[in-house]
């Protein structure tokens, strides 16, 4: 080939040009990102639509079933999945892969347009929000003080939110802790009544008397000046004395009858940290932003503001928790897998060349590949990510495989005398051919990955990206500077005349006799192979079916490996008529119990905003949840799942409550690793089925943390009016209706300037507690007697649910929950489905959402990948050999690769991930090289006039050391990914372990099935093969 002969011609100018490749490397290595994981699209849409005061099910009827009828139509829409809550309604799009998201919120937009006419008077307008899956929360930080929580939240949302939404990269700043600070005009009911004054009456005056607006513009000879009418209130002094009405000849001013106040509006939620109150930022970045900067610059921001005394005296900033020290200690400890793979290959490798010039020509070719890849990344735009860190470290063992072959032949021909320079560029030549297929087979394995297009699977394309490209180097770098280094490091190999052995040598002779006594048996072996090949492949044929019969089913199905990043939450759901103080005394003193534990590094705890999946109410007064952070992984002998086990035993003396812990997942999103949805019409029949699984599944022992959307519900208080005592009264149902809002949740009467600051006026009742409020409301009167609620209007009782979830335009039913320990995804989820299937009538029908799903439609498209990636190998091996029967006997090794990985999974009591099924196409690339070489080195010993028979068994002695050295090469190479114990170790092992005990197992049955059906299919001619006898040999 002329790459080996130029380099060998001209290797100051190759050499010059690697240089060149490796600079470029270099230089591109400091510009790549540092991420968790690769960028990934999923086209999703979030519609919120608020309706205060209404309930779950008005919401469905009234805005949901509108919304949902005007964007299903839309083309590219996957799901609808609706959940209305009390005072406002969310409905998620989710669109196919590959939908523009820009234009499909445009078309949401306008489909809204249509119906905003048909949508209920008091729902605000939909707002639409695309929903960037890369944008993720990358801090959590905390403001405390001594301060009230309402003053900590205000300046929270005012101030401190502002400075931290400037850094580069930062999306969104979210504020949790109370609510937005507005101008009460609290009302003294009885007051109001004894002046013969309504609450419409207060807000009459008050929208009428709060006026700021422009009045146009003054003409000049030689300019203009504009014109405003300020009637607005400068201050709370003006605010007390409007005057509201007359009684008894006598001027009512507002401070007759009601208090102004700067509050929060009604407060639904709370935060703590380290058991003080405090105000809760989320902060977001961007989809693209790198997310090592922005920690870099939030935490530069953070420090600026605390080192300048930026913040009022009393106050302070927490920096509870970040992604960076996870992002990268796992990055580092992928870093230093990959390295520690270079150096156990490396000694490894100097066992057998028992030579250090040797060793570090087979070497140099890794580290080399690596770093020009890091150009091809670039080029790509990919980041350094679990995922291309991952494929870095996979082809650790591989990239040095082609030099390993280039050299050994090269030593071939020293070893009979030829000069360095001829041994270098025959010895290159004569392999190119089986070097170029193995290298390329490991190439064409990873097109039908980098085709993926389910949610998974487009995450996964930078490993094959990556792992092409560092092939394809390795692969320019064997056939170049290995030959070249040869030429220049090496001498010709001759046995001093006196026979003296160098030092090495006699280091050496211990390994030498015992890999002299292996061979040996591995020959005799192979010789007994060639007179009973039908015993072993029947042996082999027994031992795969046993395994797919019980093993596989055995091993099962996961998804994607939880990462312990040292979170846990646990959320507590108490009885939905339990009010915010009782959710915050309860919650608290749950979290004063489990300050006992030493493992707890910090505790920030959330009441009224809670983390939850699909289905789940996130928000309301009844819901709390405390965030742990606990010690690093490697700090502690108990591993995250323990650490759960014990807080679920503290936190068993909760009665009345519901209490689920979850660790976060690694690639987002929220809530339990098992959603099932149970579709109908009828909610009592999706309530009995649900009742019916939640009794019988925790009898099995598969699941923990079991949940459900089925709520308690709640009790409503319902006004009807009295519409004929209205009538003769002279007052509408609005009137009444406004009355009624004045009385409990209140009415926004304009706004307040202070300053820069703009603050709504809210005219509300002051707060009572009881019905009383509502028996004793008078919202009219007739002549002096005021008349109270129940004679204008019926009031009534009854019982709404919390929540109503839709899912593609269907009312729903959710069970929630997580694996129990050593219990694989995919059964358990299968279990379930079965489960609820038997539960329900005919007609109703069940799905499964979230993880469950996204497994499912992934290793669905993996079994795609798997057997077109197979194909693709065959015909990549029948076009160089120029045959098709020979490739077939090839193939037979790929069954064994995934023979081993499953044993292997099983044996280490792992399942079968999303991680595993991708290092199981790797491996199919992998696992052909070794039948290859032999295939290869048969059909040319049967070219120089061996017979058939003959040919394999010398083949298969001759390659028995490239074989195992290739092989132990790709196994120490990911051997530290598959023991690795650092940050973030759980998704390398997952892949890691299944490859290297399937590369173990298949390179030792490969040594003997391939010659076993060499044997069977070819008879002993050399000239022909019987394979069908319709092939011919051109070998």
């Amino acid at each position: 080939m002329f790459l080996s002969r130029w380099s060998v011609q001209r290797p100051i100018a190759m050499t010059a040009l690697i240089i060149i490749l490796v600079m470029i490397g270099l230089h591109f290595y400091s510009k790549l990102s540092i991420d968790l994981l690769p960028n990934m699209e999923i086209p999703t849409v979030l519609v919120r639509c608020d309706y205060q005061g209404a309930s779950p099910s008005e919401i469905e009827v009234e805005v949901v079933r509108r919304i949902e009828d005007a964007v299903s139509s839309l083309d590219g829409i996957k799901h609808i999945t609706s959940v209305a809550i009390e005072d406002a309604a969310q409905i998620q799009l989710e669109f196919n892969m590959g939908t523009d998201v820009d234009i499909a919120a445009t078309d949401i937009r306008e489909a809204l347009n249509r119906i905003l006419e048909d949508l209920p008077d008091g729902a605000d307008e939909p707002v639409i929000r695309k929903i960037d899956t890369n944008a993720t929360t990358v801090a959590q930080i905390f403001l405390v003080g001594d301060r009230t929580q309402d003053d900590l939240y205000d300046y929270a949302d005012d101030t401190i939110a502002d400075r931290f939404s400037s850094v580069a990269g930062v999306g969104e700043v979210r504020v949790y802790g109370a609510n937005e600070m507005q101008v009460h005009v609290l009302l003294d009911r009885e007051k109001l009544t004894a002046m013969n004054l309504s609450i419409n009456d207060v807000v009459a005056k008050l929208e009428a008397n709060n006026v700021r607006k422009p009045l146009g513009r003054i003409q000049e000879s030689t300019g203009e000046k504009n014109v405003t009418f300020e009637g607005d209130f400068k201050d709370f002094e003006e605010i007390k004395a409007l005057e509201i009405g007359k009684y008894e000849n006598r001027r009512i001013y507002l401070r007759d009858v009601a208090e102004v106040k700067l509050m929060s509006r009604e407060v639904r939620s709370k935060a703590y940290v380290n058991g003080e109150p405090a105000a809760q930022f989320k902060i977001v970045k961007k989809g693209e932003a790198n997310a090592i900067e922005v920690i870099k610059g939030i935490r530069a921001r953070f420090n600026e503001m605390v080192a300048n005394g930026e913040l009022p005296s009393g106050m302070k900033l927490v920096w509870f928790t970040d992604t960076g020290a996870f992002i990268q200690a796992s990055v580092d400890d992928a870093w230093s897998s990959i390295i520690t793979g270079i150096v156990l290959t490396a000694v490894l490798l100097f066992l057998f060349l028992h030579e250090p010039r040797s060793t570090f020509i087979v070497m140099v070719s890794m580290p080399i590949s690596v770093i020009v890849t890091f150009a091809m990344m670039a080029y790509f735009n990919y980041s350094f990510n679990i995922m291309t860190l991952l494929s870095l470290g996979c082809s650790v063992g591989v990239l040095v495989t082609n030099s390993i072959v280039v050299i050994e032949n090269i030593f071939k021909h020293l070893d009979r005398g030829e000069a360095l320079k001829d041994a270098a560029e025959r010895g290159t030549g004569e392999v190119i051919a089986a070097v170029s297929a193995s290298a390329l087979t490991n190439v064409v394995v990873f097109v039908p990955v980098m085709m993926m297009t389910t949610r998974i699977g487009t995450m996964m394309v930078p490993f094959a990206g990556v792992m092409v490209a560092a092939t394809l180097v390795s692969l320019f770098i064997s056939f170049t500077l290995t030959p070249i280094l040869v030429c220049v490091l090496l001498k010709n190999r001759r046995t001093p005349a006196d026979g003296r052995r160098s030092f090495l040598e006699k280091l050496f002779i211990p390994w030498d006799m015992g890999y002299d006594w292996l061979c040996r048996r591995f020959n005799s072996s192979i010789e007994w192979t060639s007179r009973h090949p039908r015993s072993l492949v029947l042996s082999v044929l027994v031992l795969s079916v046993a395994v797919v019969i019980w093993v596989v089913p055995q091993v099962g199905l996961s998804f994607l490996p939880f990462c312990d990043q040292g979170d846990i939450r646990i959320k507590f759901e108490f009885p939905t008529n339990y009010n915010l103080e009782t959710t915050d005394r309860l919650v608290r003193e749950a979290a004063d119990r489990l300050k006992k534990f030493d493992f707890i590094r910090g505790m920030a705890i959330s009441i009224g905003d809670v983390d939850g999946g699909s289905g789940q109410v996130k928000s309301a007064v009844y819901l709390g949840q405390i965030n742990l952070r606990t010690t690093d992984k490697f700090e502690r002998e108990e591993s995250i799942y323990e650490l759960q086990d014990m807080l679920r035993e503290e936190l068993s003396y909760m009665e009345n409550c519901r209490v689920t812990l979850s660790i976060p997942p690694t690639f987002g999103g929220n809530g339990a690793e098992i959603r099932c949805v149970l579709n109908g019409n009828d909610l009592d029949v999706l309530e009995s089925a649900e009742m019916s699984i939640m009794e019988e599944l925790p009898r099995l022992g598969l699941t923990r943390d079991l949940d459900s959307s089925r709520r308690e519900r709640k009790p409503n208080i319902n006004i009807i009016p009295r519409r004929t005592v209205l009538q003769n009264l002279g007052i509408s149902a609005n009137e009444l209706y406004e009355y009624m809002l004045g009385t409990l949740d209140g009415i926004e009467v304009g706004d307040y300037r202070s300053g820069t600051r703009v603050f709504d006026i809210r005219l509300k009742n002051a707060k009572e507690y009881g019905e009383s409020q509502l028996l004793q409301a008078a919202p009219t009167m007739k002549g002096s007697n005021p008349l109270n609620t129940e004679t204008v209007a019926e009031i009534e009782e009854d019982t709404r649910p919390v929540v109503v979830n839709r899912y593609d335009k269907i009312r729903t039913m959710w069970i929630y929950a997580n694996t129990a320990p050593g219990a694989a995804l995919g059964p358990v989820s299968s279990t379930i489905s079965a489960m609820a299937l038997d539960a329900l009538p005919p007609g109703y029908n069940v799905r499964m959402s979230g993880s469950v799903e996204m497994m499912n439609e992934t290793a669905a498209e993996f079994l795609d990948v798997i057997l077109l990636a197979a194909l693709m190998t065959y015909l990549l091996i029948a076009a160089i050999m120029e045959s098709w029967s020979r490739p077939l006997l090839i193939m037979f090794t790929v069954p064994l690769g995934f023979l081993g990985m499953y044993v292997t999974l099983w044996l280490t009591g792992m399942s079968m991930s999303m991680m595993g099924l991708l290092g199981g196409v790797m491996m199919i690339g992998i696992v052909v090289n070794n039948a290859i070489l032999i295939m290869d080195e048969c059909s040319s010993l049967i070219r120089n006039g061996e017979t058939s028979h003959r040919a394999m068994l010398l083949a298969v002695e001759s390659k028995f050391r490239p074989i195992v050295m290739t092989s132990i090469a790709s196994i120490a190479g990911m051997l530290p990914m598959a023991l690795g114990t650092g940050l973030g170790s759980e998704l390398r092992e997952s892949c890691g372990m299944g490859v290297v005990g399937g590369l173990l197992i298949s390179s030792l049955l490969t040594l003997y099935v391939i010659p076993a059906l060499y044997f069977i299919f070819v008879p002993d001619t050399g000239r022909r093969w019987s394979w069908l006898n319709i092939f011919r040999n051109r070998g």
